[in-house]
Formats: structure tokens, C-alpha cells, sequence
């Protein structure tokens, strides 16, 4: 929200030869936050949200934050018996998808974003209330292991150790609000966190690019170039492989003046 007021022209997201500034996003994920108060959502309720890098689903997280309500991203390609598994532990007060998918989740609450109606206006509620009541204590996200022992596990993640990881990244890799942070990293996958709490709640852009743009190097580093990414961050077999292809059409990310690498857990 301070950055918000503070850069409100700046652009927060950049997608698919689109972007949203900081303000926008903002009102977005505002009127988001009245609807889910109108629909009864509060704090420490918990939902699910599909795992497509859309404007609808970078508003709905900032919306969540904003109510103290806990996600979980859903990975809508694993196979449907994980999906079941994690949302029967879970229990959600709904799930949230941008589309129809093909594999037909079933459950009691699923809203589609058609059926989030952004013309909602209200008066009476004050979401400066709302949000500034919102305990630290309270989980921010769960985000799930790959379920190598055959059950997925949820890590709990709360605000305050999520605001305290926003500072830990501005402090220690000096972004600001001129940087342009890459989101190659699947939403579901805990390396996203780097990318929207390290970059995006520091004032960055953030570019994300979809799967379907990482497996096709000539798209995914035409549209870093155009969007002049200043910071990636990913695993390092990622960057090995883009630079490969880089290096086989002899160009370069002239932009880039920081690579940063992690694996399971806090960037190295």
C-alpha cells in the first residue's frame, strides 16, 4: 500500500505486452478485498487459487494479504490425486480458478473469476481497518513439498516472517524501485517467493513469464530483453541453459546486472 501511494505510476507487473502500475493493482486487489467481505471471507480463513501467472491472480494474492486470509497455490498439470490430497488437508473456505480445467476439480465453494464482480462498491466498509487489524501472527501462505513420501506437506509461512524476507531481499541484494525483477518461477514452487516478496512488495516490476515461454528460449529471452529485467532469480540449471542459447546468438541480457540463484529455501 506505501509503495502504491508512493510510485503509483510505476508499472508492478509486467505480462504478455501488458502491465498494470502500482496503483492499479492496488484498486484492483481492493476491489477484490470488498468482495470477498461481501461473500463473508475474514482473517485466518484459508482458500486455494490456481497457479496461472494471470492480473486476476497477482490481484487476488495482494487482496488475500491485505484480509489476513492464508493460500494455497494449486498446480493444476499435477496429477488430480495430489490436487485432492492437498485440499482435503486443507480444508479451504473456497477455491479460486481463472479458468475451467480439464481435469474437473470437484468441490462444495469453487468461484471462477467471472464470477468476482469487480463493480462492487461499498461505503460502509473500511478496508484500512481491515488491514491494519491483520495479526503478524497470521499464516500469509502454505506452501506444499513435492510429496516425495507419497502425502504432500504444507510449510506454513506467516506475515510477519514473509515482511521480514521482503527487508532480508532489499537489504541484502539492494533492489529498489527501478529494478525489473524475472517471475520465471512456477507460483505454486517456494522460489516464487523471492520473486513477489523480494521484488514486487519492494517496489520492482515484476515480468513473469508462463511455462509455455521458459521451454522456448527464442520467446523467453526476446520478451526479458523487452522488458530490460535488471534482476533473475532461478535455479541455477535454468540460467545455464538460457545462457547456452545466449551465447549460440551471440547476445546478452543488456539489462541484467544481477544474477541470483536458489534452490529449496532462501536464495544463495
Amino acid at each position: 500500500i506505501n509503495i502504491a501511494s508512493r510510485k503509483k505510476n510505476n508499472k508492478a507487473i509486467i505480462l504478455n505486452n501488458e502491465s498494470r502500475t502500482f496503483h492499479s493493482l492496488n484498486l484492483e486487489s481492493d476491489k477484490i478485498c470488498l468482495w470477498l467481505l461481501k461473500k463473508n471471507f475474514s482473517t485466518s480463513d484459508l482458500v486455494c487459487i490456481s497457479s496461472e501467472k494471470s492480473f486476476f491472480n497477482f490481484s487476488l494474492i495482494i487482496a488475500l494479504l491485505k484480509l489476513g486470509i492464508t493460500y494455497v497455490v494449486l498446480d493444476l498439470d499435477s496429477p488430480i490425486k495430489r490436487i485432492n490430497q492437498i485440499i482435503y488437508q486443507v480444508k479451504p473456505k473456497a477455491i479460486f480458478l481463472v479458468k475451467k480445467n480439464s481435469i474437473k476439480i470437484k468441490y462444495k465453494n469453487i468461484f471462477f473469476k467471472k464470477d468476482v464482480d469487480f463493480s462492487i462498491k461499498s461505503k460502509k466498509i473500511n478496508l484500512k481497518t481491515y488491514i491494519s487489524n491483520v495479526p503478524s501472527s497470521v499464516n500469509a501462505y502454505l506452501m506444499f513439498t513435492s510429496g516425495s513420501t507419497g502425502v504432500p506437506k504444507g510449510v506454513a509461512i506467516s506475515h510477519s516472517k514473509l515482511l521480514f524476507f521482503s527487508e532480508w531481499c532489499k537489504d541484502t541484494f539492494k533492489i529498489n524501485t527501478s529494478d525489473r525483477v524475472t517471475n520465471l518461477n512456477p507460483l505454486f514452487f517456494d522460489n516464487s517467493v523471492f520473486d513477489i516478496y523480494g521484488g514486487l512488495l519492494n517496489g520492482a516490476s515484476l515480468v513473469p513469464l508462463s511455462k509455455e515461454d521458459i521451454i522456448n528460449p527464442l520467446i523467453a529471452t526476446d520478451k526479458l530483453k523487452k522488458n530490460k529485467i535488471t534482476i533473475w532469480f532461478s535455479v541455477p540449471s535454468l540460467i545455464i541453459y538460457f545462457q547456452k542459447f545466449l551465447m549460440m546468438r551471440k547476445e546478452k541480457l543488456p539489462y541484467l546486472k544481477k544474477i541470483i540463484f536458489g534452490g529449496e529455501g532462501f536464495p544463495k
